[in-house]
């Protein structure tokens, strides 16, 4: 099975984008509040990104992605 927009990551993975894990657009936080499509975890600026097949299975399981802007 294959996620319909999962076909679209491969252009922001080759363009050297970090890919990064978010939430479920109604996720609640453990206070019980709405924390929607944040990133997951709270050190997500310094986990390392995911990898396309990461990104895609995040996505099968009902997970958005996002990107993760860099410094230079």
């Amino acid at each position: 099975m294959k996620h319909p927009l999962s076909d679209q990551l491969h252009h922001f993975f080759d363009a050297g984008y970090d890919l990064i894990p978010l939430n479920q657009a109604h996720a609640i936080g453990k206070n019980g509040k709405k924390i929607g499509k944040a990133p997951v975890g709270r050190d997500w600026r310094n986990k390392p990104p995911l990898s396309l097949e990461e990104a895609k299975a995040h996505m099968l399981s009902g997970g958005n992605v996002g990107i993760r802007l860099k410094r230079h």
